[in-house]
């Protein structure tokens, strides 16, 4: 015989104690909150953009918890929007070449990701360092 002690026999299994009931929240649903902004008079500028949430000197966005560098705000919204659209066609293409098996397709796609992300501000040089040895 192994191991000490004396042996338990197998019996009906212990449920967990039921956990209490919470008091119920008033949860705001995303419509009713925005009804309620609407509302109170609040409401976002002419060409505001919404988006994740900014650090707070607005060099970085936090995603699922991660910082990535945000775009350069400077950029024109028409020019900032056309480079949008050029990096997530080129990540469109970067899936589309891994799934045909197409290495060359899939660094030209890659390369495109790139000069969007330089041009965008999200790679390269630190857009909110420019100009600062001209002074």
């Amino acid at each position: 015989m192994s191991g000490g002690g004396p042996r338990r026999k197998a019996g009906p299994q212990e449920s967990p104690a039921p956990k209490p009931k919470k008091a119920a929240a008033s949860k705001k649903t995303a419509a009713s909150k925005k009804a309620a902004a609407k509302k109170a008079g609040a409401s976002k500028p002419e060409g505001a953009r919404a988006g994740p949430r900014k650090t707070e000197d607005g060099r970085h966005v936090v995603i699922g918890g991660r910082r990535w560098r945000a775009s350069n705000p400077s950029l024109p919204e028409d020019v900032r929007q056309r480079l949008v659209n050029e990096l997530m066609d080129a990540r469109r293409a970067v899936g589309r070449a891994l799934r045909e098996g197409d290495r060359d397709a899939e660094a030209g796609a890659r390369r495109r990701v790139h000069a969007a992300k330089l041009a965008l501000g999200e790679r390269g040089p630190k857009w909110w360092e420019e100009g600062k040895d001209e002074g």
